[in-house]
């Protein structure tokens, strides 16, 4: 009786771990078979991205694209659409391996729009251009629409540029066509200006194609009420003459030009500390050679022109070593009127060939004056 027991016992035993272990072979057979991507078919058109999953598996997953140009894939499943087309995208899951298409059309209508800046300060009359960006950048529609909140104070144009018309706020505004929007926040600020009012007399005109120290020294202090009483012609008789040392008084003829015998290989100037003694008979003036850019701009600010040696047409200075020193050989002097805090630009008045009034910008103005700082106030 006890063997018969023993025996049904170890065949219960035996069937049991059977089914245990068939039980097993079972499910790992159906996990196999149910391994699979969250998406077989995938078409990036306003949507540039999407995340591809292998479900029913913990095993590790390599991604791949069969061509990086149309679509890319990241170590976590990540699709990024990069242009129009069609490729394949594989996981790879131990043994097996699963893919799917994925196909890039051109979008219709963006996601959203940006602006280069969200935020921008203007002084009145000044401009500035917004840029738009388009996301995706390759859409069909690229149609955008801006608006201004307070045209009084700044406007925009078509292709985003700003407008400063007085001082305040305003929000600009871009919009696509299918309402997207962006805006930036404009503060337009009143501009600071400092402007000396001086009459002005043409070097060329009135016979001194070389004479743009003196008639810019007359221009000068006849803005400040000196030398009423003289022609420009009167005055420039008057000019101390050098045979060769600019540093003493004018050298050459200043009513003739470089073509002349008398100013062939001659430096035709009159430097800064001649020029000042010389004005000095007819008024309050002083040399300033040597000093910065600050010194002027706080003389323009007292309401004192000043005559600065620049370069003619505004180009980078040309040295020659002379008995006495270098010299910039292409000079030219004009007469400094005004000062723009806001944008940093200098008003000049020249008597040159580009005759009248006329705004420089801050950095052509500074490093033309800086290459030796020769200047004389009228005060």
């Amino acid at each position: 009786m006890k063997k018969i027991l023993l025996s049904i016992l170890l065949v219960t035993s035996i069937l049991s771990t059977s089914a245990f272990i068939n039980e097993n072979i079972i499910i790992q057979d159906i996990e196999a078979v149910t391994v699979k991507l969250n998406a077989t078919n995938l078409t990036l058109m306003n949507i540039r991205s999407y995340t591809l999953k292998v479900k029913n598996t913990k095993k590790k997953v390599t991604w791949s694209s069969s061509n990086k140009k149309i679509a890319t894939v990241s170590s976590k499943g990540l699709v990024k659409a990069v242009k129009n087309g069609t490729c394949y995208v594989y996981a790879k899951v131990g043994s097996k391996k699963l893919k799917c298409k994925v196909t890039v059309k051109t979008p219709t209508n963006p996601t959203s729009v940006k602006l280069n800046k969200t935020s921008l300060s203007l002084t009145v009359g000044s401009s500035s251009t917004l840029k738009a960006t388009l996301n995706p950048t390759n859409v069909k529609n690229k149609t955008l629409k801006w608006s201004s909140s307070n045209k009084a104070v700044a406007t925009v144009s078509s292709s985003g540029k700003v407008t400063a018309k007085k001082a305040g706020t305003a929000t600009i505004t871009v919009t696509t066509s299918n309402k997207k929007k962006a805006t930036c926040k404009v503060t337009i600020k009143s501009q600071k200006k400092y402007v000396i009012d001086i009459p002005t007399y043409s070097q060329h005109k009135n016979g001194y194609p070389k004479g743009c120290e003196g008639v810019s020294l007359y221009m000068c202090l006849r803005g400040k009420k000196y030398a009423q009483n003289l022609t420009l012609q009167q005055f420039m008789n008057t000019m101390p003459k050098s045979d060769d040392d600019p540093n003493l008084g004018f050298v050459g003829d200043p009513t003739k030009d470089g073509s002349a015998s008398v100013n062939i290989g001659k430096r035709t100037t009159i430097n800064p500390e001649p020029l000042a003694k010389w004005g000095s008979e007819y008024g309050k003036v002083v040399s300033l050679q040597g000093v910065s850019v600050t010194q002027l701009k706080t003389e323009i600010k007292k309401g004192n022109p000043i005559v600065v040696y620049m370069t003619s047409g505004w180009n980078t200075p040309k040295w020659k070593t002379y008995a006495w020193g270098k010299e910039v050989t292409n000079n030219h002097a004009i007469c400094l009127v005004g000062y723009n805090e806001s944008t940093g630009e200098y008003l000049v008045n020249d008597c040159g060939k580009n005759l009248g009034t006329y705004w420089v910008q801050k950095n052509k103005f500074e490093n033309i004056y800086n290459a030796r700082k020769y200047a004389v106030v009228v005060r």
